[in-house]
């Protein structure tokens, strides 16, 4: 059975650090080989005019959504834009059957917001 897992983690590369995190592309890439997966993730970009820009791609045949938020210097706002950030590029991702987390330094409480919507 191919199940659909969605990798979220706080380290992954995207424009503003592009090794950031490769180790989990790698890992998505080598569960994709058996699995449909996709990758979600969110980081501020403090040189970004639009409040969020959402970068969707296919990188080595994995669907991969980076959601930029435009960060400031204001920690509570940069909060609200990373969870908003999560939750409209997981609107635009299929549901998964599994939500795969690594690294939850910044996407940890989405991870639980996942789990408690989904049990």
């Amino acid at each position: 059975m191919r199940y659909k897992i969605l990798f979220i983690s706080s380290w992954f590369p995207s424009k503003i650090e592009p090794t950031n995190g490769n180790f989990v592309q790698r890992h998505a890439e080598a569960v994709g080989k058996i699995h449909e997966v996709e990758i979600l993730h969110a980081i501020g970009d403090s040189k970004q005019k639009a409040i969020f820009h959402f970068d969707d791609q296919k990188i080595n045949g994995i669907r991969t959504l980076i959601v930029y938020y435009k960060k400031t210097k204001n920690p509570l706002l940069n909060f609200t834009r990373r969870i908003q950030a999560y939750k409209k590029g997981f609107a635009k991702l299929q549901k998964p059957d599994l939500v795969h987390a690594n690294v939850l330094q910044n996407s940890m409480l989405f991870a639980v917001y996942l789990n408690r919507k989904f049990k």
